[in-house]
């Protein structure tokens, strides 16, 4: 079967396997802990676009909630703080200080909305697909919702953040 590129629809040709055995391996020698074997529930191969170059993973799947539920119980997987945290927050509050509603898309474990808080902001929620990482919000008074952003009704926001999200 010829896989498209998503981005030029032209035709792409293989040129890395990645079995599941070989990227739990890569996550348990990254992470230095062991993962469930059901943890990984694809083969991937790794294609390049014959046209434009793209490089991308066939298939196209997001790691599902046993995924992000096995890497987000790893201490230290969500670094608690970002250089690029107080750089957004500086420009929100001067484009319109405190009483900006915000949104995180893939808020993780609420760190960048803590700091929100703790600079004076009060509207503010998180998003995010994981139910621990919502849960780790919850715990700590942030309204955070495990949805997709697709689903997601509350709104409309003055700003809307998503920091190393795909």
């Amino acid at each position: 079967m010829k896989i498209k590129c998503p981005v030029c629809k032209s035709e792409s040709s293989p040129f890395l396997s990645l079995d599941r055995k070989y990227i739990l391996q890569g996550l348990e020698k990254f992470f230095g802990c062991k993962f469930r074997n059901d943890v990984v529930k694809h083969d991937y191969s790794m294609q390049r676009c014959n046209m434009c170059s793209l490089e991308f993973a066939n298939p196209l799947l997001a790691g599902d909630n046993d995924f992000y539920n096995a890497l987000t119980a790893i201490p230290g997987y969500y670094p608690t703080v970002r250089g690029e945290y107080q750089i957004v927050a500086n420009r929100l509050m001067q484009s319109s200080g405190t009483t900006t509603s915000l949104a995180d898309i893939g808020c993780g474990d609420g760190d960048f909305l803590a700091l929100m808080k703790s600079q004076g902001f009060q509207n503010v929620c998180g998003i995010d697909m994981t139910e621990a990482s919502v849960s780790r919000c919850k715990e700590r008074g942030i309204n955070a919702y495990c949805e997709r952003i697709e689903n997601f009704k509350l709104g409309p926001f003055d700003a809307i953040t998503s920091f190393h999200c795909l």
